[in-house]
C-alpha cells in the first residue's frame, strides 16, 4: 500500500506518519503518530494485564490453594 501511494502522490512516503503528513498535512501527520503510540501503548498495557493475571493463577496454585483465601 505505502509503495502504490509513494508513486502516486510523488513525495517520500515511506511510513504511516508521511502518508498522514501526505494526505492530510502537518496536523494529519501528528494525529496519525499519537494514534500509533496510544495504540502501541494499549497492546503494551493488555500485555502486561495478561501476565499478572497468569502470575496470579501460578501463585494461588504453587500454594496449594492457600493463596488469598484468608486461612
Amino acid at each position: 500500500m505505502l509503495c502504490k501511494l509513494k508513486d502516486h502522490f510523488g513525495k517520500k512516503v515511506n511510513n504511516f506518519v508521511d502518508l498522514g503528513v501526505a494526505v492530510y498535512g502537518e496536523n494529519g501527520g501528528f494525529t496519525v503518530g499519537v494514534i500509533i503510540i496510544l495504540s502501541q501503548l494499549m497492546v503494551c498495557m493488555s500485555y502486561v494485564l495478561f501476565f499478572v493475571e497468569q502470575l496470579d493463577l501460578i501463585l494461588y496454585q504453587s500454594t496449594d490453594g492457600g493463596w488469598g483465601t484468608g486461612n
